[in-house]
């Protein structure tokens, strides 16, 4: 039977066990991170590749995703791969309906054997579902896998999710990092 969770709480602390299992769901590159950006001058924010003074890409290391785990720190992953793969998608609810709409998702996707987890949006006024994979999926694949889950859910509502992550393109050749 498909579970879906839902995780509310920011650890406080983490263990070896907990990193790697952290690891494990959130697969993704790791030549790469996201760093959360603000600018309080023009209010600005967003995510953008860490990098370091040469101009090269930062790696993601255990203790950037330990502070992160945290919250210490805010940071993104890149979950296209080289090879345009992925281990899991993110489906993201905004709007008038986003509890709603979430919570039928929820109970679509359990009824259909998908094992689902969801989360608190960070400004708190919507939810991400994820769904993690057993083995990566081609890029094509994970969007007809959430396009699928979300028109069965459309069937249930008149509404449809925001966004299905990802918005990612197609990787030419790994060279970039695989988003829009």
């Amino acid at each position: 039977m498909a579970t879906c969770r839902i995780f509310y709480r920011r650890m406080l602390s983490c263990s070896p066990t907990q990193l790697r299992l952290f690891q494990s769901l959130f697969r993704g590159r790791n030549d790469v991170f996201a760093r959360y950006w603000h600018s309080p001058r023009t209010g600005k924010f967003g995510y953008a590749p860490a990098k370091f003074h040469t101009g090269d890409y930062a790696p993601l290391m255990d203790e950037i995703l330990l502070s992160h785990l945290k919250g210490d720190a805010l940071i993104g992953i890149y979950p296209l791969l080289r090879d345009n793969t992925t281990w899991f998608l993110a489906v993201d609810f905004d709007g008038d309906k986003w509890r709603e709409e979430a919570i039928t998702l929820m109970h679509t996707a359990t009824s259909h054997q998908f094992p689902c987890s969801l989360e608190r949006s960070k400004s708190g006024n919507g939810d991400h579902i994820w769904f993690f994979f057993f083995h990566s999926q081609y890029q094509h694949g994970r969007r007809v896998s959430g396009g699928s889950i979300c028109s069965r859910k459309a069937a249930l509502r008149d509404n449809r999710p925001s966004t299905v992550y990802s918005r990612a393109k197609m990787s030419t050749l790994g060279k970039d990092l695989g988003t829009s």
